[in-house]
Order: structure tokens, then sequence, then C-alpha cells
């Protein structure tokens, strides 16, 4: 009876170990979660409307990731990465770029190619600095560098696949309507 007691809790405790294990990232049904199709930030310091076609995705681990955004069929994904910068004197739009673009570099590793076409524009009254990185296997992300309440922001979009150059530009239309509808945290 002993026997048959001890490999019942033995069992029991393993499926308790096994049913908490996590995994490293999480999806959640933004249609049954989020009747207004809004996204908060892991902060709460972002409120973004999540474009059709889209869903809030978290990343478990917790170590960047503020709020991420990702295309139904897993072929696009939209970031929203916090910058510190470390020297608050020398803090404005430049520096988080070069913070921005050390970051991307270093990241993508050997699949780096280059920074290619540095813009800046003001869209909805948010002056928007965005840059293109091409990979080597001649994919192009694009980021966007922005300040919202006093905190600078990387807005990255990438996708897995090659596309069309309709495709891609598509998806720039979709990430700039992203950060012009931002809801700053201040607000909510």
């Amino acid at each position: 009876m002993k026997l048959i007691y001890k490999s019942l809790l033995v069992f029991l405790f393993g499926i308790l170990i096994f049913s908490c294990s996590t995994q490293r990232y999480s999806v959640k049904n933004s249609h049954s979660l989020n009747k207004h199709n809004y996204a908060l930030s892991e902060s709460g310091k972002l409120k973004v409307e999540i474009p059709a076609g889209w869903f809030k995705a978290l990343d478990n681990d917790k170590k960047l990731i503020d709020l991420w955004l990702v295309k139904d069929d897993y072929s696009a994904s939209i970031k929203f990465i916090p910058i510190v910068i470390h020297n608050s004197s020398s803090s404005n739009i430049e520096s988080a770029v070069s913070y921005s673009k050390t970051y991307i570099k270093t990241s993508l590793g050997k699949d780096f190619k280059k920074f290619i076409t540095e813009t800046e524009k003001e869209l909805h009254l948010k002056k928007i600095s965005f840059y293109k990185i091409m990979l080597n296997d001649e994919r192009i992300f694009r980021c966007a560098v922005f300040e919202e309440g006093n905190s600078y922001y990387e807005c990255e979009l990438n996708y897995v696949n090659p596309l069309t150059n309709e495709e891609i530009n598509e998806l720039f239309k979709i990430q700039n309507e992203v950060i012009i509808n931002l809801i700053p945290g201040q607000v909510l």
C-alpha cells in the first residue's frame, strides 16, 4: 500500500512540475482578451491599437521586449524595445539611434550586412528617425526610433521570408500606423 501511495505522489509531483514549466514565448488571443483591440506594453507606458490580422505576444523571459505584435500567420513582427541612455546629458534622438544601431548590429551578429537609408520624419507631431538594416540574405528590416513620455523606444519591424517590395512597403505602412496611433501611458 505504501508503495502505491509513494508512486502516486511521485506521479502527481511529476505532473505538477511539467505543467508549471514555461515556454519562452506565449500568445494571447487578442480577440477574446481585448474587446477594443488595443495592447498595453509590459511596462504600462505604451498602448497601441493592434492592426487587423495581428496579435499581441509575450516575451516570457521579460528581458527586452516591452510590446510585441505578431502577424497572424507568424510571418512578421513589430517589437517595441526601450532604449536606455546611460549618459543623460547626451539624451536625444541621435543618441537613441546610435544605441539602437549598436544593439541591432550586435544582436544580428553574422547575419548583419549593412545599415541603409536613414531618414527622419515627423508623423503626427512625433519626431521619428527611421533606418533600415540589410541582412546577408538580402532581407530588409526597419527600425523607428522615437521619444514617448521622456523615454526612447526602438520599434523594430522584421519578417521571416523574402517578400516583394509591395509586401514590404505594406508592412512599413502598418509600422507607421502603429507608431502614429500610440497612446502614451500618462493618459491611460
